[in-house]
């Protein structure tokens, strides 16, 4: 018997679909759909499922609330469905196995079940599984980071530090994120009329730059919007003096 498997959405023809691409998975079983917040929280408890696939706007409750109202009891790992992408964050820390966004096919949708089904409680973990990386919209990007794919707008991200072949990526609000890449990949997937490197080391948004005020030994000092400061070397200076005074 393949791992039990739940839905919860509220739009019939989505169920639909998730129906439909779960029959042909012989791995899973669906044992039920809610179609609510709490219906969700019903189902969880009395099916107990191994995986959950929970569309994040549900009425009544939402995916996050559903997931509060079963602390406590043994957590399915859960697949994060949608149609916006501005939960992902909220997602990432919330423990979500992967974050789809609508529409997805049946690939993308396999790589999330098998990944769920080595996170699940009791299962014996085999090699890592990586998903693939989502696709997104223009203005936004994938990041890996904690083995699964968190999206951003470009603008949430505030400046990125690196960290040998890894980099820190500080966002608007203050909060960090540890990206499984080196700053040298991350800057060629990041737009570069942008973003640019203020330093061997960091990067940052071009439009969160608030303030320009000298250091010491030529260095200069950026204040950003969030309030944090970063340093402008010497060596970097002309060129992003140049480009800030093009924004």
């Amino acid at each position: 018997m393949g791992a039990s498997v739940i839905i919860a959405d509220d739009e019939p023809l989505a169920r639909e679909r998730l129906r439909r691409l779960l029959r042909v998975e012989t791995d899973y079983q669906l044992v039920g759909e809610a179609t609510d917040g709490p219906g969700a929280v019903r189902l969880l408890r009395e099916q107990k499922p191994q995986i959950a696939i929970l569309d994040i706007r549900l009425p009544g409750l939402d995916a996050f609330d559903v997931l509060k109202s079963i602390s406590g009891e043994p957590p399915p790992a859960v697949i994060f469905v949608t149609g916006f992408s501005d939960r992902a964050l909220d997602a990432f820390h919330a423990g979500a196995v992967d974050y789809l966004l609508k529409p997805f096919d049946s690939v993308r949708l396999r790589s999330a079940l098998d990944r769920a089904r080595q996170r699940r409680p009791g299962a014996v973990q085999t090699a890592e599984l990586e998903p693939p990386a989502p696709s997104v919209s223009a203005g936004r990007i994938a990041l890996r980071s904690g083995g699964r794919w968190v999206i951003l707008d470009h603008d949430d991200l505030e400046f990125i530090t690196a960290a040998n072949t890894r980099c820190d990526a500080t966002l608007r609000n203050g909060s960090q994120l540890k990206i499984q890449e080196s700053l040298g990949e991350l800057m060629e997937r990041l737009p570069p009329d942008r973003f640019v490197r203020v330093s061997r080391f960091t990067a940052v948004h071009l439009d969160a730059v608030r303030s320009v005020s000298p250091k010491s030994h030529g260095d200069q000092s950026l204040q950003l919007r969030s309030g944090s400061r970063v340093t402008l070397s010497r060596t970097h200076r002309v060129t992003v003096l140049e480009r800030l005074k093009q924004r």
